[in-house]
C-alpha cells in the first residue's frame, strides 16, 4: 500500500489497464464502424467489371477496364456488365439501371443510345464506344457526390467540433495539473498518475468527438443506398426550418365508388373522377393529346393509366404498375406443362394487359372488360368447346365463377362461396367454413 499523508491509496494499475483497454476497444469499434460507413461507398465501384472485350477490327481481346480509352469499342455480352460510359454502335437489349437511376424495369437499348457503365446487359448482345472512364463515368460522379457530402459538415457538428476541442484542452491541461499538484505535495508516481488518468478518462470528451462523425458517416451512406444523395449537409440540417411547403388539403365530400369504373367525390364543388379507360369510356370525357400521348406511353411500358377527370374533362393522368409475383410464372408455367391454356380477363388497357401477357406467356388476353362482362367472356371461351375454370377473388367475379365449367374462388365472402365449386382458403378460420 502507498502512504501518503492521511491518504491511503490502492495499487490500481490492474484496474487502469481494464480501463483503458476497454476505452481503446470502443474507440477501434467507432472507428472501424465510420470507415466501413465510408467504404460502402467503394462498394459502388466493385460493381463495376475488372475486364472488358476490346475490339480492334475484327479482333476481339479481353482487356483491364482501367486500359479503355474514350473511342474504343467493346462487346458487352448477355448477362455482363457495361465496362464504362459509352454510346450503342450496334445491337439491340435491354438493361438493367436500377443501381443508378432507381428504373425497376429494364431499360431498352438501341444504336445511338447512352449506357452507364456497372449496368447490367439483358439477353442482347452490344456494341458500345466508350465515351467516358474512370473519374469520368456517372458511377464516378455519384461517388463524389457521396464523398463530398461526408466531408461537409453541418452547424450543428462545427459547435461540437469545438465543443470537444475545447473540453479536450481542459482535460489535458487538468491533468498536468493534478500530475504537478500531487507531486508537489510529496505523493508517489503512481498514486499521481492514478489521479491524472481518471481524471483524463473522466473529462474527455472521446464520445462527442466520435459519435457526431460517425453518425454522419453512416446515415449518409444509408441515403445514398436509398437514392438520396446529400451535397451539402448543412441544406438537409436548414430543412426542419423549412415552412412553405405545407398544403391546405380541401375536404371531399359524397365519395362513391363506381364499380368497375374508378371512384368520385366533389371537392370544392367540382364533381372528380379518377378511373381507367372505362371511366373516360362511361363519361365520354375529352382528353388532350399531351395526355393522350403520356398514356400511349406509359402503356408501352406496361403500366396502367389512371385518368383525373373534372367535370368530364381529364386534367392529369397517371401511370400505375403491379410487380408481377414470381409465382405467378412458376403457376402459368406448371398450367401449361399440363396442357392447359391460360386467358387473362383485365378491366387495364389493352396494351398494359399485353405487356403483362408477354411477360407471363398468357395466351389469351381480354382487356377493358367491365366486371358485368367478364361472364360474358367466359362464355365465348365456352363456345369454342373449351372447358373454362374462371379463377376469382371479388364479388364481381361471382357471375363469372358460376357461369364457368369450374369456379374458383379465392376469399371468404359469401356471395364467392356460393357461386364457386371451390373454395381456395387463405387462412386457417376460412378451413372451418369452406364446402365444395
Amino acid at each position: 500500500m502507498v502512504q501518503f499523508g492521511f491518504i491511503e491509496a490502492g495499487a490500481l494499475w490492474w484496474e487502469l489497464a481494464t480501463l483503458v483497454t476497454v476505452m481503446l476497444l470502443g474507440h477501434w469499434i467507432e472507428m472501424r464502424s465510420i470507415l466501413q460507413a465510408q467504404g460502402a461507398l467503394q462498394e459502388l465501384a466493385k460493381l463495376l467489371p475488372d475486364t472488358a472485350t476490346r475490339i480492334t477490327g475484327e479482333i476481339e481481346e479481353t482487356v483491364p477496364v482501367s486500359t479503355l480509352h474514350e473511342g474504343d469499342v467493346v462487346l458487352v455480352r448477355p448477362g455482363e456488365r457495361v465496362p464504362a460510359d459509352g454510346l450503342v454502335r450496334k445491337g439491340e437489349s435491354a438493361l438493367n439501371e436500377a443501381m443508378l437511376t432507381g428504373e425497376s424495369r429494364p431499360v431498352k437499348k438501341k444504336e445511338g443510345d447512352e449506357v452507364i457503365a456497372a449496368t447490367i446487359n439483358g439477353e442482347g448482345s452490344l456494341r458500345v464506344e466508350i465515351t467516358g472512364t474512370g473519374d469520368k463515368t456517372r458511377l464516378s460522379g455519384i461517388m463524389r457526390l457521396v464523398a463530398d457530402a461526408q466531408k461537409s459538415k453541418s452547424r450543428a457538428q462545427h459547435l461540437a467540433d469545438r465543443a470537444a476541442q475545447i473540453l479536450t484542452g481542459a482535460a489535458i491541461l487538468s491533468g498536468m495539473l493534478t500530475l504537478i499538484v500531487w507531486q508537489l505535495l510529496g505523493a508517489n508516481i503512481d498514486f499521481s498518475i492514478v489521479r491524472v488518468v481518471t481524471g483524463l478518462v473522466i473529462a474527455c470528451p472521446h464520445a462527442l468527438g466520435l459519435a457526431v462523425p460517425l453518425v454522419v458517416a453512416i446515415s449518409t451512406t444509408l441515403g445514398a443506398k436509398n437514392g438520396l444523395l446529400v451535397r451539402d449537409r448543412r441544406g438537409l440540417e436548414e430543412a426542419r426550418n423549412l415552412n412553405t411547403r405545407k398544403l391546405a388539403v380541401p375536404a371531399a365530400d359524397g365519395f362513391r365508388a363506381l364499380t368497375g369504373k374508378g371512384v368520385a367525390a366533389s371537392v370544392g364543388g367540382a364533381e372528380y373522377h379518377i378511373g381507367g379507360p372505362a371511366l373516360l369510356k362511361e363519361e365520354n370525357a375529352q382528353i388532350s393529346d399531351a395526355l393522350q400521348t403520356a398514356a400511349e406511353e406509359a402503356a408501352a411500358r406496361g403500366q396502367a393509366a389512371i385518368y383525373l377527370l373534372r367535370d368530364g374533362k381529364a386534367m392529369a393522368v397517371f401511370a400505375v404498375a403491379d410487380a408481377i409475383r414470381e409465382e405467378s410464372r412458376e403457376a402459368i408455367r406448371a398450367l401449361h406443362e399440363g396442357g392447359i391454356e391460360v386467358a387473362m380477363l383485365s378491366g387495364d388497357a389493352q396494351a398494359v394487359a399485353d405487356a403483362v401477357a408477354t411477360e407471363l406467356g398468357i395466351d389469351t388476353v381480354f382487356a377493358q372488360v367491365l366486371p358485368e362482362d367478364k361472364a360474358s367472356k367466359v362464355r365465348e371461351l365456352q363456345s369454342h368447346g373449351k372447358k373454362v375454370a374462371m379463377v376469382g377473388d371479388g364479388v364481381n367475379d361471382a357471375p363469372a365463377l358460376a357461369t364457368a365449367d369450374i369456379g374458383i374462388a379465392i376469399g371468404a365472402g359469401a356471395v364467392l362461396m356460393s357461386a364457386s365449386t371451390v373454395v381456395v382458403a387463405i387462412n386457417a378460420q376460412l378451413l372451418k367454413r369452406v364446402e365444395l
